[in-house]
């Protein structure tokens, strides 16, 4: 019998382990939440695109806004009110997590470029995609240099709610 005990406690205790709840895992926003009722065409000032080297027009498609350079990278920025940060990251168990400037975010790098999405809402997220291609400039980067390069950027850009 206290064989049987013991298994059953250690059964249990494996059961109780596995319920932990993926909310609980969320790191916490510390900076104040942002409004997502922009044009993200207009997250990256001129000024901001200059210095980036995105130095082609940018062309809005819905809720993303595309950002090229004629030096082989470009980038897209949107505002994501569909699906919040832990939809993304339950979604991407993988996604390596980072906190910028108070704002947590996953990143997650494939062979389609980086992806950092960003919790600056509880209704959606900021999401940066950004590709480097052979013949960039070195000061480019990775895909994911310049993926948070530009998020941080549109952090700075995007309004408090």
């Amino acid at each position: 019998m206290p064989r049987r005990l013991a298994i059953g406690v250690v059964l249990t205790g494996l059961l109780l382990g596995g319920c932990s709840s993926q909310a609980a895992e969320q790191p916490a926003r510390t900076a104040p939440a942002k409004s997502l009722d922009v044009n993200a065409c207009h997250l990256l000032t001129p000024t901001q695109r200059h210095t980036l080297g995105l130095d082609q027009p940018p062309k809005p498609e819905g809720p993303t806004c595309h950002f090229e350079a004629s030096a082989n990278w470009a980038a897209s920025v949107a505002v994501d009110t569909q699906r919040p940060f832990a939809a993304f990251t339950a979604a991407q168990p993988r996604a390596q997590r980072l906190d910028l400037a108070g704002y947590p975010a996953a990143k997650v790098n494939n062979a389609h470029g980086c992806t950092i999405v960003v919790d600056v809402a509880d209704e959606g997220t900021l999401r940066v995609e950004a590709l480097v291609r052979q013949g960039a400039p070195t000061a480019v980067g990775t895909s994911c240099d310049a993926a948070r390069r530009i998020t941080e950027a549109t952090l700075h850009t995007l309004p408090t709610a």
